[in-house]
């Protein structure tokens, strides 16, 4: 109950390679293999095996699958239930388009991201309990799968040395916050505040930068690091530019450390944890390899806002840093999945 099934054509190349007799060169045995290659898993209700979508009509909505799910427990979109409901829908419209249409029928629409988003195929763990828990022993996860493996194989959403890249590049943007200490010197001359007072934003933002990240972290696994990354640098450059406005220490204390604060936090978080799901084997590696991006961006940024402070003054650093830096981190984050 509720077994998974191999795909014959990874079966078959596994077993050549344990065949030290077998030929990898060598012509198919059936002429027809040279044909269209195989498709993997599943993207809409054609795809499926009648099995499948007997399992969604005879569903009888009960929930239990769904009561027993870990992702949904935790708070994940996943609902097992819901799958079989979508199959079942789109399943009838697929229906009523044929017997308008004839079997030709499309409409460009799929069971996959039009029914059912790629955040819910991927927060299953394939832990079988809901196929368990099926009064009338139908398989919510022999969809799930062969829609996850049609999202991973046939349309490979990620990129992982992009995936990466991007992240250590926001990372780079997000370390800026760290060359406050530039700041204090123009800013104390130009309001007359004490070190104390220039030194109160960026505490702020520590604080607040903290409790962000524990945030941004619960809101990653509700509904993924894209969304939540691409919030945080939005908060983030906001912030940063607004700051070029601020008139009081109050103003600044919201736009520095409030906004950017919870914007470095949101933007700080999903990267990391984004990019070791992608290398399992070298989670180590990886964390180290963007979170040295934080480090790198105070090094790195903290002669140019010396330079544009100098040049042009605090205020119009504050504008022109977050300007680039909206522009920049809202591209880096869309490759954040």
């Amino acid at each position: 109950k509720g077994q998974l099934t191999n795909m014959e054509a990874v079966k078959k190349e596994v077993a050549m390679m344990f065949n030290p007799s077998a030929y990898p060169y060598a012509a198919p045995a059936d002429p027809s293999a040279d044909g269209e290659p195989e498709r993997f898993g599943a993207k809409d209700v054609r795809d499926l095996t009648w099995k499948q979508l007997m399992d969604a009509y005879t569903c009888t909505e009960c929930g239990r699958c769904t009561a027993v799910c870990p992702a949904n427990i935790t708070g994940k979109k996943l609902s097992p239930r819901k799958i079989l409901m979508d199959t079942r829908d789109r399943l009838v419209e697929v229906g009523k388009g044929i017997d308008k249409n004839g079997k030709d029928f499309t409409d460009n629409k799929s069971l996959l991201r039009d029914y059912v988003t790629e955040e819910e195929l991927l927060a299953c763990t394939t832990c079988n309990a809901c196929t368990e828990a099926c009064p009338v022993n139908n398989d919510p996860l022999s969809i799930i799968v062969d829609l996850r493996r049609y999202l991973i194989m046939e349309e490979k959403t990620g990129n992982p040395p992009i995936i990466v890249a991007s992240g250590t590049l926001i990372m780079l943007m997000l370390g800026v916050e760290y060359v406050w200490g530039v700041y204090i010197n123009p800013i104390s001359e130009n309001f007359g505040w004490t070190r104390t007072q220039a030194s109160l934003p960026f505490s702020v933002f520590l604080l607040i930068y903290t409790v962000g990240m524990i945030w941004g972290g619960k809101l990653q696994d509700k509904y993924g690091p894209k969304i939540v990354c691409t919030i945080g640098v939005v908060l983030f450059s906001v912030g940063y530019f607004l700051s070029g406005f601020a008139n009081s220490l109050f103003h600044i204390l919201i736009t520095y450390g409030v906004l950017g604060g919870i914007g470095t936090g949101f933007a700080y978080v999903t990267p990391v944890a984004t990019a070791v799901k992608w290398y399992p084997h070298k989670k180590g590696l990886v964390s180290g390899i963007v979170v040295f991006g934080f480090g790198a961006g105070a090094f790195i940024l903290s002669p140019l806002v010396r330079w544009l402070i100098t040049n042009y003054g605090w205020r119009e650093s504050f504008l022109y840093l977050g300007g680039v830096f909206f522009v920049i981190t809202i591209l880096a984050s869309r490759m954040i999945k």
